[in-house]
């Protein structure tokens, strides 16, 4: 194998009786889940059966934090006391673990505009209210996916081309044709030599 990464998706972001994304066929496909812990998205019972399908499928459990901003999808900014933002982020993760077999997991994910806040300004995410922030064509994802890896080389939004060392690939559940793009992805790193691995494998030297 040329090289290894995690292969990780947003998960359990159903609510009620709202079902989200096709977890169940994604889960085949990667290495690692983030998990909505409530606030943002999902709710107890999803959560339970969000762990329980990554428990089944021996894929990493990690907590998907958020603002508490289930209107907005967790996608707006708040301003908060920092102590108060620590309680929820531990209250969220806590939750999650009491669900776990082990009573832990395996990392942690800021979801939306937390994680944005909480990055620095070169090779970050572009925000989704911008055009073309969201790649949904199949063959791009996986081209780009196989540069980032392979070669370590991404383009930014203006079109320069950047080093980085990514050790894992997001998806999101919730994308249009989220289970086909993972399949593809899955296959044409396998097929390039790339070792699917989860996160904290991937860590290792």
């Amino acid at each position: 194998m040329v090289a290894k990464v995690d292969l990780n998706c947003d998960m359990g972001e159903s609510f009620g009786l709202y079902n989200m994304g096709d977890d169940g066929e994604v889960i085949k496909h990667i290495t690692s889940a983030n998990i909505a812990c409530g606030f943002h998205a999902g709710d107890p019972v999803w959560m339970r059966k969000t762990v329980d399908l990554a428990e089944e499928n021996n894929v990493a459990i990690g907590a998907h934090p958020s603002y508490p901003d289930l209107n907005g999808f967790g996608r707006r900014n708040m301003q908060m006391d920092p102590k108060e933002l620590k309680d929820i982020i531990i209250y969220q993760i806590g939750a999650l673990i009491a669900f776990t077999k082990s009573k832990n997991i395996q990392h942690v994910k800021p979801h939306g505009a937390m994680y944005n806040q909480a990055v620095n300004s070169d090779g970050t995410l572009v925000p989704r209210s911008k055009s073309g922030a969201v790649i949904q064509d199949i063959d791009e994802v996986v081209d780009r996916s196989l540069r980032m890896i392979i070669e370590n080389k991404v383009v930014s939004v203006n079109g320069d081309v950047i080093d980085i060392e990514a050790d894992s690939l997001c998806l999101h559940g919730d994308t249009p044709g989220a289970v086909n793009m993972a399949r593809k992805l899955k296959s044409e790193l396998i097929s390039n030599q790339v070792a699917l691995v989860n996160l904290s494998e991937s860590l290792q030297e």
